[in-house]
């Protein structure tokens, strides 16, 4: 009788391969929505918030992306230890000071619909 041939096949490094992966796509994927909120607190700032000393455009800061249960967590706002003065320019109505309410609304809802092309540009750069 002939010898059994035996032949064993290992998936170890295709995993490992897949995981190394997969982490690159998370992380290339998180830094592009981190830069497309930065770009668009640079639109509130230099487009949306009235200017009379600059102190509130100043304010403005987008915190780095955090895990979430959910997903991750970015933060974007004005204000700092002035966060109440912020607040209140950001929701008065329209026709009190420079007619610039809703500065950071604005900013967002005029960028929204870049966020997935811009991320999918940044993500297929990878290999860049």
């Amino acid at each position: 009788m002939a010898g059994i041939a035996s032949l064993t096949v290992s998936y170890q490094h295709a995993i490992d391969d897949l995981e190394t992966h997969g982490q690159a796509l998370e992380q290339r994927f998180v830094q592009g929505l981190q830069l497309w909120a930065e770009m668009t607190m640079t639109l509130a700032k230099a487009v949306y918030v009235p200017v009379d000393s600059g102190v509130l455009r100043a304010s403005g800061y987008v915190t780095e992306m955090v895990p979430h249960p959910d997903g991750y967590v970015i933060e974007m706002g004005f204000g700092g230890a002035a966060a109440k003065y912020a607040f209140v320019v950001h929701e008065r109505p329209k026709h009190v000071g420079q007619g610039k309410n809703k500065y950071l609304y604005r900013a967002v809802t005029e960028r929204v619909s870049t966020m997935q092309p811009e991320i999918a540009a940044w993500m297929a750069g990878m290999g860049r």
